[in-house]
């Protein structure tokens, strides 16, 4: 099997960690095809410029364009992707699997008929669930999950965001997010009353939720301890939040092998949010043998249930204020650990493109 992927985001030399999870998946693939290539074509705004280079395992592929109008930038994105798929030879591949459809596939309609190999779209974004922050319709973008192209989500809860969103129901597949090998159990003592939380700090995240409740907590035990990593535009609030709380333990920015080690040394991850297409974080603390105290939103109930966590329905203080409470008292149950280890997503991912291949 030969794939070529299109990719809209991509790790690059101006944003290293952008879209990784995009690069991890595409990455466990390698073993299970014959042969592919990922090309990162993507329309950003600045002085008018054509940039070409290789690294983090993709062809990047920019185009600078001096307007940040969407209807402009739709149909530039439109030209370069044929410009890509043509420079590529893109008939020699069995697929083409293009990442983030949009705005890259906008006008795929008036260009798929020149292209013979089987086309799929992967799909991570959660725009689609906020209708993109906007209240009118948007029949350009919906019209893309419209042209019979199956689609690839992380979760269901995503496709079916996606299928609401365009009012079309698409075939779907389900390909999870890889978790990082960093993330598993280590030879490391738990500690009771120990709670975790890591993130990008920024909305639809909401730490503060969960720092009032171990707020109130303290009354009842004033040993336990709320550790605090990451960075985001939340992060200033978090620690003037947190300062007048010395069992309130601020870490800022740490590596993938620091937060599985506080991971395996948590007696829960703790993750507020509004929505979650996936929630890569809630997974990897999983793989760590850390039970999840998280919002019962988006993907996350996927694999987060009753036999490895706990889903708080009404992402309130009381909620998590309660789940909290409960483990102090008692060991919380953790008996079931979903697998998103490189090789189990690779061989799903393959598994799904050879299926759409088949297909007439």
């Amino acid at each position: 099997m030969k794939v070529l992927h299109i990719t809209s985001w991509h790790p690059n030399r101006g944003q290293p960690k952008e879209a990784l999870f995009i690069h991890r998946q595409v990455e466990a693939l390698n073993e299970f095809v014959d042969d592919q290539k990922v090309i990162h074509a993507q329309v950003l705004y600045g002085k008018l410029r054509f940039i070409r280079y290789q690294d983090y395992g993709a062809h990047h592929v920019l185009l600078q364009i001096p307007t940040r109008r969407w209807i402009i930038i739709e149909v530039f994105s439109s030209l370069l992707v044929l410009f890509v798929l043509l420079r590529n030879r893109a008939n020699s591949y069995d697929v083409l699997n293009f990442h983030i459809a949009y705005p890259n596939l906008t006008y795929w309609h008036l260009f798929k008929g020149f292209f013979k190999p089987k086309t799929v779209i992967t799909e991570h974004w959660s725009a689609y669930h906020f209708n993109f922050g906007l209240k009118k319709s948007l029949p350009r973008v919906q019209r893309i999950f419209k042209q019979n192209i199956p689609v690839i989500t992380v979760s269901k809860a995503l496709g079916n965001d996606i299928k609401q969103f365009s009012g079309y129901d698409f075939v779907n597949f389900i390909v999870p997010n890889v978790v990082e090998n960093d993330f598993k159990r280590l030879s490391l003592n738990r500690e009771k009353g120990r709670f975790f939380m890591v993130s990008l700090w920024k909305s639809p995240k909401d730490p503060f939720i969960v720092i009032n409740a171990f707020v109130k907590l303290l009354d009842f035990d004033p040993s336990i301890k709320l550790v605090i990593a990451g960075y985001g535009p939340q992060w200033e609030e978090i620690v003037q939040l947190s300062q007048p709380h010395n069992q309130i333990e601020l870490l800022g920015k740490l590596d993938s092998a620091e937060i599985a080690r506080q991971m395996n040394m948590a007696s829960a991850y703790i993750h507020p949010s509004v929505y979650e297409t996936f929630s890569v974080v809630c997974a990897e603390a999983l793989m760590c043998g850390c039970p999840v105290i998280a919002s019962h939103v988006g993907g996350i109930p996927e694999f987060v249930n009753a036999s490895n966590g706990v889903l708080i329905e009404n992402n309130s203080e009381d909620d998590f204020f309660e789940a909290m409470y409960k483990l102090i008292n008692g060991p919380m149950v953790f008996n079931e650990v979903p697998d998103f280890s490189k090789v189990t997503i690779g061989k799903k991912y393959f598994d799904v493109l050879q299926h759409i291949i088949s297909q007439k």
